[in-house]
């Protein structure tokens, strides 16, 4: 008997194996957000547009994630003092909050072997990784949104980027996760071991004050999403105009 998931299965990890694993495709950009609109209106409830395109951004496409940042949203305005008109940021944050403490055991403990118990830095390592849009990152690129996520959190120690390749490498080893793999006969190229993770990796950076994009720009679209400092198929993407929140961010 346990109290949680993790406590009864934690220390039997032979028996995650005997759980089912499904494949479930990324969705399209408007199938995330017609989840979150189709179940606010079941309550009589708006929501707010910026805020629908950040659960798009931060689930990755994956409905389970956008199903459980929704439902925490919707219990946040049921406890809401006054009546509750519209899914506001306000319930998204302390619905995302609640929404990472329920994430599966086994899907989050990899991130929580890369950076729990280790120097500050390997954070903003991780979050890094997490984005952009494309599944296969090169080293260099991943290492350009590392300085932007120093910048934005004020970090004090930022690694050069030989040290940086160096702390790639070791995301692919078991005692760091092992959160990435290498793409075959592609040196220098990462992609997620386990592709649902970069959706938890972006809810982590997101609760912590910091948008990663989930997109990847182009010259004739271009998505800014800023963030503040911390106190985580078909390729669609965000319609040109869509610009989220104050158009301050990186270029």
């Amino acid at each position: 008997m346990g109290s949680s998931l993790d406590e009864l299965l934690g220390a039997h990890q032979s028996a995650y194996r005997q759980l089912t694993a499904i494949e479930v495709n990324r969705l399209g950009w408007e199938a995330r957000r017609e989840i979150v609109v189709q179940a606010a209106q079941e309550f009589g409830l708006d929501v707010d547009d910026n805020v629908n395109w950040r659960i798009a951004i931060v689930s990755d496409g994956f409905p389970y994630y956008v199903h459980l940042i929704t439902e925490h949203m919707l219990w946040q305005a049921m406890d809401d003092d006054a009546d509750c008109h519209m899914l506001s940021m306000e319930h998204y944050q302390l619905g995302l909050r609640k929404a990472i403490q329920e994430i599966n055991v086994q899907l989050k403990r990899p991130y929580e072997k890369a950076v729990l118990h280790r120097t500050a830095e390997w954070e903003d390592l991780v979050w890094s990784t997490a984005d952009g849009d494309d599944l296969w990152r090169q080293t260099s690129d991943m290492y350009r949104s590392y300085v932007s996520v120093t910048e934005r959190r004020n970090s004090g120690s930022v690694l050069d980027s030989k040290r940086f390749s160096e702390a790639m490498r070791r995301l692919k080893s078991e005692p760091y996760g092992p959160v990435l793999e290498p793409v075959p006969q592609r040196a220098g190229w990462y992609t997620y071991k386990e592709k649902m993770l970069r959706g938890y990796v972006r809810m982590q950076a997101e609760a912590c004050g910091i948008e990663l994009s989930g997109e990847t720009v182009s010259q004739k679209q271009r998505m800014h999403v800023p963030a503040s400092v911390r106190s985580g198929y078909h390729e669609s993407r965000v319609p040109s105009g869509i610009r989220l929140r104050d158009d301050k961010g990186r270029r």
